[in-house]
């Protein structure tokens, strides 16, 4: 009998052995390209080679713990054809405290047509282990589709940093490394395709396009030969966004380009290949020349945009000559202000004596920790809880030293035990029957809503973050209103970290053939936090139809540089803390060079026209927009005392000495909230860092960060 386990033992190790040698699984890449970041939900490309002999439908699965220390298995059904590897896109939100060195697991399991089974093989990585990077929340992230950089690399951190934000550049992607879901694309601040061939699938479009709608920002720049994007087809790669447009090539000078892509300072004589647009009034030009042709056109995608741009960026002949220049070319396509130099010209300014040497003083402003503060209940589950906290001491109070009184004064403490298990029975059942009712009470909710409401979009794009009570024991369905493409995720406060884990670790399954709209949330009669990205018509009674124009009064920028127009405020309530912000067309003088201290011109901006925004702008505060009223635009003071950087200077640059760390405070005021969520928001057009002192001064000047 003993041989006969062991036999039967044995062959049941052997044939699961067997079983899993048929699969194997490779991470391909955390993040796009293998850089990752945390602040929004992450790719993980996976590859599983099967070596069965037979198709096998399969589930696969990242394994993603929570901040409650709850396992979520974020996956996909797969069928795996017979000796042949399958790649496929996961994606998960992490932990805001995930590093390098932590290990997540991905697991294959069978499927039987409805859900996961048995595991077929798993496999534990870590960011460190598939040599992935992780990029930090404070930089923003550019993926160039193509083997070049494109003139992008001065935007990447330095090491003394000198721009307010620095990019992270993603570059050598091809479009097998593009993502099936517009949720995985979330991290990007923009996507360049250049030399890289657009071979889409119709998912890959899917995502691009509906990345767009939610605020992304794709740039194509046109190869000087051949047409891979097969313009004006009904059946080429992301046709709706090509329609309204028409391409002429031809060959121009070099020095056409002079102050477009760069500064001419004795470039070689030579032609480019360039494309001129044509286009109809679903593109504005972005990039023009002298002689007033148009190399480059944007149009608005919903809450995103896209920009064609007719010059090769990543062509050779320009690279030769170091072009296109960051701060001249880019800043106008992605509307940043700050200077690019190159760490070469940083050391030659520091050579010439004419580097700072102030410390920056920097503000730390960190998104999760205001949003925390703000939708933190702590006090909507007291009542609640205090109807426990006093059964829990009436039951100590009965069962021990109340019970044993009576019991000695009726001299009877033989009874002690059966007084005691009756008064735990009876204590078990009230709990019970106080568990059962709550049905019956309202499901408090905090939220941070950011509502983005384009003139012309349609629809609304809501994005934010909310923390609700889950009443109940077991689990708890929370799901958004609206079309099936939006998405749920549940989110994780910075300092959770701290927070003790619950026990009872239960897992929760996310099929991520569809965007999750849903989550199966554990619920312990305690709060949970999620995070939501939301499109759609918002028509509830209190936001009404938000802002609109005043019908036959829109906006309108005229000659003498002032501005008409109307907007009410249709909401049910007033708005409060009102920025109005006016970009207007009037471009701001052109960022020439400096000069050497001894005369020559020199490779870095000049220093009075450092950081400068592109053009012009205005900026002005409403303390209370109240329901029903009307702003008019002509109304509106265009003087330069609401120049907006001085603006900017006004109200966001700490009114402390230079060279001082601000810390992140724990709490803050609600004033002092509402003005670090407008800094974030404003981000990328704060002022920019001062790195540059006039020469011959000793002093430098105070810098903020």
């Amino acid at each position: 009998m003993h041989l006969l386990m062991i036999s039967l033992c044995a062959l049941i190790t052997s044939t699961t052995l067997v079983f899993a040698s048929d699969f194997t699984i490779t991470v391909d890449s955390l993040g796009i390209g293998n850089r990752w970041s945390n602040r929004t939900a992450t790719p993980l490309q996976i590859s599983v080679k099967s070596s069965s002999s037979t198709p096998t439908a399969a589930w696969i699965q990242w394994e993603v713990p929570d901040a409650n220390g709850d396992l979520v298995l974020w996956g996909k059904q797969m069928t795996l054809s017979p000796n042949s590897s399958t790649s496929i896109w996961l994606y998960a939100p992490l932990q805001p405290w995930a590093h390098d060195d932590i290990e997540w697991k991905v697991s294959l399991r069978g499927w039987n047509g409805t859900t996961p089974t048995e595991t077929l093989s798993s496999t534990s990585f870590s960011s460190n282990s598939i040599r992935a990077m992780h990029i930090k929340p404070e930089q923003g992230i550019i993926a160039i589709f193509g083997t070049k950089q494109l003139g992008l690399t001065t935007y990447q951190s330095q090491k003394m940093e000198v721009k307010q934000e620095a990019i992270q550049l993603i570059s050598g992607l091809q479009n097998n490394d593009l993502p099936d879901s517009w949720v995985a694309l979330e991290s990007l601040d923009s996507i360049v395709w250049a030399d890289a061939a657009p071979a889409l699938s119709l998912r890959q479009e899917d995502a691009l396009f509906e990345w767009i709608k939610r605020g992304g920002n794709l740039v194509v720049s046109l190869p000087a030969v051949g047409n891979p994007w097969n313009i004006g087809s009904p059946d080429a790669p992301l046709a709706d966004l090509f329609k309204g447009v028409e391409i002429s090539f031809e060959q121009m000078p070099l020095g056409f380009l002079d102050q477009v892509v760069g500064r001419n300072n004795g470039w070689p004589t030579m032609k480019v290949p360039i494309y001129t647009f044509k286009f109809d009034h679903t593109f504005y030009p972005t990039v023009q020349l002298k002689n007033k042709k148009t190399i480059g056109v944007q149009k608005n995608v919903g809450h995103g945009s896209f920009t064609l741009l007719g010059i090769d960026v990543s062509s050779g002949l320009l690279a030769s000559v170091e072009l296109p220049e960051a701060d001249l070319f880019w800043n106008n396509i992605f509307g940043k202000r700050s200077d690019a130099p190159s760490q070469q010209t940083i050391s030659t300014l520091k050579l010439d004596e004419q580097l700072s040497s102030a410390i920056p003083t920097n503000t730390i402003v960190e998104l999760g920790t205001l949003i925390s503060q703000e939708i933190a209940m702590s006090t909507t589950a007291s009542g609640r809880l205090g109807i426990v906290f006093i059964i829990i001491i009436l039951y100590w109070l009965i069962a021990g030293p109340i019970g044993f009184y009576l019991l000695f004064k009726m001299r009877k403490q033989r009874w002690s035990w059966m007084v005691f298990t009756a008064v735990g029975s009876l204590f078990t059942l009230l709990t019970l029957a106080l568990s059962r009712t709550t049905s019956s009470i309202k499901t408090p909710i905090r939220h941070i809503s950011i509502i983005d409401h384009v003139y012309g979009a349609q629809g609304q794009l809501a994005k934010g973050w909310f923390s609700l009570y889950m009443p109940k024991f077991g689990s708890s369905q929370v799901q958004l209103d609206g079309g099936s493409n939006n998405l749920l995720l549940p989110w994780s406060t910075p300092n959770s970290s701290l927070t003790p884990l619950f026990i009872d670790q239960k897992e929760v399954v996310v099929n991520l053939d569809y965007i999750p709209n849903s989550f199966d949330q554990p619920s312990r009669a305690t709060t949970a936090n999620f995070s939501y990205n939301w499109l759609g018509g918002i028509n509830l009674p209190f936001y009404s139809s938000l802002i609109r124009v005043v019908p036959n009064k829109e906006p309108k920028e005229n000659s003498e540089a002032s501005l008409t127009g109307e907007v009410i405020n249709n909401a049910s309530s007033a708005l409060y803390d009102v920025t109005i912000l006016w970009i207007t067309d009037f471009r701001m003088p052109f960022k020439n060079l400096g000069r050497f201290q001894n005369g020559t011109l020199a490779p870095w901006v000049d220093y009075t026209k450092s950081g400068q925004p592109l053009r012009q702008a205005y900026m002005w505060r409403l303390p209370q927009w109240n329901a029903e009223e009307i702003i008019r635009f002509s109304q509106l003071d265009t003087s330069m005392a609401n120049d907006f950087t001085k603006a900017l200077e006004g109200r966001y640059i700490p009114k402390i000495p230079a060279n001082q760390f601000i810390p992140e405070s724990t709490f803050l005021s609600k004033k002092d909230w509402r003005k670090k969520l407008e800094e974030i928001s404003l981000y990328s057009h704060l002022i920019t860092p001062t790195y540059q002192k006039m020469a011959g001064e000793e002093k430098s000047p105070p810098s903020f960060r």
